[in-house]
């Protein structure tokens, strides 16, 4: 059963169609890399499935269920997590405490390892160490590098255990050194068999990420499929890359 499944979804301002009819689905287990003009109906797509944008019509399952009438808030509590364009850490905590809070408020109180219970407060020390923040751990986000707010946004998602983890332009801002460190966290996620779906502009390091390819043109469904394959398509070209794509 897929993971999630957008079908026919539609999301109308007045005359704006931002998004319109489009369907495509999330596999578990899959990293989904979604790409398009600016304008196309990227974030407005996100934004419908996480609840923060109106459904004109159309229909939303996630994990089986139909989610129309679920709470964006409670949305994490059922595993579907996102991360925005724009960083949004809480300023005045610490990376840690920005991390913990997360763990606390929308993770499970107490889980479970082969050890036993696993606090909050321990299952945030993990991450932190894992993705190598300790160093940063007791700083405020403002003091950091872009790249590092970053890494510390999708660290606070990880907390939360997400079934299902959507990234809004997670390198966008970045210099190279900064955007194949994230890339290579996105790689050990997926490779840990996180369900990921993500919007970049940065369309080389999704092919070389992603497992599958979405691309949206004037809020509709251009194409989707096997990223290379769907990012040399003659309409795909025309609309979005302006020029072929080599291989790294």
């Amino acid at each position: 059963m897929s993971l999630l499944v957008l079908d026919d979804v539609k999301v109308h301002y007045g005359g704006v169609r931002a998004v319109d009819g489009v369907s495509f689905s999330v596999e578990p287990g899959q990293l989904c890399g979604m790409v398009g003009p600016n304008g196309s109906g990227k974030t407005t797509t996100i934004n419908a499935i996480t609840r923060t944008a109106k459904l004109t019509s159309g229909r939303i399952t996630f994990d089986g269920t139909d989610i129309a009438n679920v709470p964006p808030f409670k949305l994490r509590r059922i595993g579907l997590v996102r991360t925005f364009q724009g960083i949004r850490l809480i300023p005045d905590l610490t990376v840690r405490d920005n991390i913990r809070l997360a763990a606390e408020q929308h993770g499970h109180k107490r889980r479970k390892s082969r050890a036993g219970a696993v606090t909050p407060d321990a299952f945030s020390e993990a991450l932190i160490e894992r993705f190598g923040l300790s160093d940063v751990k007791n700083e405020r986000p403002g003091a950091l590098p872009y790249g590092t707010q970053r890494r510390v946004e999708i660290v606070r998602a990880l907390s939360t255990s997400p079934k299902l983890l959507l990234l809004d332009e997670p390198v966008a801002g970045m210099n190279h050194a900064e955007r194949a460190d994230i890339a290579n966290v996105l790689k050990e996620l997926h490779a840990e068999g996180l369900s990921m779906l993500i919007i970049e502009h940065d369309l080389r390091m999704l092919l070389n990420l992603s497992d599958h390819l979405v691309v949206l043109n004037f809020g509709k469904l251009l194409a989707e499929g096997e990223p290379h394959a769907t990012a040399s398509l003659p309409d795909v070209q025309r609309a979005y890359l302006g020029g072929s794509i080599e291989r790294d």
